[in-house]
């Protein structure tokens, strides 16, 4: 069914590679957990080598185009209040935002969307397909009617439901 709608999304548009785009987003920790650790033998005492600190979740939202372009990505902080330093040091044009949660919301989808749309100067005229999962954040009216105005064709694809071994 999704590569029937592909097709004809492609026959419809004839949308060529750099038009084409996935956008997803992934969780990253600030801290991190070492399998194991490697020292002298003999040694009894080892030196850290990470933070002690438990560390929290931020969210990034990308997008890459079918030739390897890159939408510089939006950054989503676990924080009430947000601060500009947070980004500093991510790549040119990277913007970012706070969510109590840390995780991707509608008004945190939308703000991408404009993201997105300011780097890839895409119009009604000028159409790119964008190529994202079936995630609640994206489904607001709000957010189609965006898409739309600006000539972003959106194709979603089924998120598969694995079945744990405690679902069996």
């Amino acid at each position: 069914m999704v590569f029937d709608n592909l097709a004809n999304l492609m026959d419809k548009y004839n949308f060529i590679p750099c038009q084409i785009y996935n956008v997803d987003e992934t969780g990253c920790t600030t801290a991190q957990t070492p399998k194991a650790v490697v020292a002298a033998k003999g040694h009894k005492r080892v030196g850290s080598i990470t933070s002690t600190e438990k560390g929290c979740l931020e969210t990034v939202v990308y997008a890459v185009s079918a030739t390897g372009q890159c939408v510089p990505p939006t950054f989503i902080f676990p924080r009430v209040n947000y601060n500009e330093h947070f980004i500093n040091g991510a790549p040119p044009g990277s913007t970012d935002t706070a969510r109590q949660s840390g995780w991707i919301d509608e008004s945190a989808f939308i703000q991408y969307m404009h993201h997105f749309i300011k780097h890839v100067h895409c119009t009604k005229s000028e159409p790119v397909l964008m190529i994202l999962d079936n995630h609640g954040s994206r489904c607001s009216l709000e957010t189609i009617n965006l898409a739309k105005e600006h000539g972003i064709v959106m194709l979603t694809i089924p998120t598969p439901h694995f079945k744990s071994s405690a679902d069996s």
